[in-house]
């Protein structure tokens, strides 16, 4: 089982009434869980928790709730932060300006006095209130839509394609699909389809990796297999709100022989997830914002509906923002940029081509940064935000 780390921070604001009670009240969501953000956590990170809380009157408690992971900034004093790797971003029950104003200044109190000068942040798209955010953070975006499956079978099947239906079809009659736990078959096909795609060194992760995030009780992992031999695996997550897919990877035969191996699983995923009372599932969407985009199309396919998924950004400390930052740059957290931004991908899951990783940044649309309302910035850049190199999600 994992334990917390020792190196977290949890930092509670109160007012009348414990902060806990309302944080027991928040919808499970797997991203915004203590377990998963250990469960990815690397070395020499931690993890920051804070919540604010603010009596309704008779309506109860108004909560803003936080959990995202640290990283130091090379060779400075300095560290930044990010949510979890996936749908986590900050949660909250009300969209009054005046209670997110104060939370997220107390916040920013907190973040200033640990040397974090900064957060990027990913909203889960089935939070209610995550619009009220916009006007109060340095930058926030629809980055992208992504592809949500509902797990009613009459429903999905309505929205197939008769193509599709007639994969699908096939391949339940060739394939045999089961629950898997071998991390070891899943790392060797996923590096493969990494080194078969020329991926580079921030796409590819450790056993360990694998084995920390499959630990969890609401992660599992599928494979799917053609006379006796492993086509295709997937690794998927579920909470309260929906499932996720996460990472999948396909052998050389899947594809030469046509078999939709991951199809066939997307279908065995959103049967589970009904099993398990949820309504719909979440593929994320495809390596670009591009209607276009290969992955996104493949995904789209399967698709109940659209939904859009939303980035945001806080710098805490602009003094030290702006020197770390590269002069004339385009990207938020531009003193991370090592990597050809042209490499980078984005999707849901990594089947067939290195997709389902963010690097720790990714280019956005055209933007600049508004006038902050917490913390003055000087309006230099577009936004390129973030994810930490390894992390394995396939947000979007």
């Amino acid at each position: 089982m994992l334990k917390t780390p020792q190196n977290t921070h949890n930092i509670l604001h109160n007012e009348n009434l414990a902060a806990a009670d309302s944080i027991d009240s928040m919808p499970f969501c797997i991203f915004t869980s203590n377990a998963y953000a250990a469960s990815t956590l690397e070395s020499n990170e931690h993890i920051f928790h804070f919540s604010y809380t603010q009596q309704q009157g008779a309506q109860g408690q108004k909560l803003f709730y936080n959990i995202a992971q640290v990283q130091s900034i090379p060779d400075t004093p300095y560290f930044d932060m990010s949510s979890p790797y996936g749908y986590g971003g900050y949660y909250t029950n009300s969209s009054d300006q005046a209670f997110l104003q104060d939370a997220l200044c107390a916040q920013a109190k907190q973040a200033r006095a640990k040397h974090i000068i900064a957060e990027f942040i990913r909203f889960h798209p089935y939070f209610a209130h995550t619009r009220a955010f916009e006007p109060l953070l340095d930058f926030f975006a629809k980055e992208r839509d992504i592809v949500v499956v509902s797990t009613d079978s009459k429903t999905r099947f309505a929205h197939y394609s008769s193509r599709l239906r007639g994969k699908l079809r096939k391949a339940r009659q060739l394939l045999s699909i089961t629950q898997s736990r071998d991390v070891s078959a899943f790392h060797t096909l996923y590096t493969q389809t990494m080194e078969r795609n020329g991926a580079q060194d921030f796409y590819f992760f450790s056993r360990q990796y694998l084995s920390n995030l499959l630990s969890l009780k609401d992660c599992i992992m599928l494979e799917a297999r053609y006379q006796g031999q492993i086509v295709a695996m997937g690794i998927f997550l579920f909470d309260n709100l929906c499932g996720y897919y996460h990472l999948g990877a396909n052998a050389p035969l899947s594809l030469s022989h046509n078999l939709n191996a991951m199809g066939a699983l997307f279908e065995a995923f959103f049967e589970l997830s009904a099993e398990r009372g949820l309504q719909t599932c979440i593929l994320g969407g495809g390596r670009s914002g591009d209607s276009a985009d290969s992955l996104f199309v493949f995904k789209k396919q399967f698709a109940t509906t659209l939904i859009p998924f939303y980035i945001g950004g806080m710098v805490y400390d602009s003094a030290a923002y702006n020197r770390l930052s590269v002069a004339d740059s385009k990207y938020f957290l531009s003193y991370r940029f090592k990597e050809d931004i042209s490499i980078i991908s984005m999707g849901g899951g990594a089947e067939q081509t290195f997709i389902g990783i963010f690097a720790r940044f990714f280019l956005c649309a055209d933007f600049t940064l508004p006038t902050p309302i917490l913390t003055p910035l000087t309006p230099l850049m577009h936004i390129a935000p973030t994810t930490p190199k390894g992390a394995a999600y396939a947000a979007a």
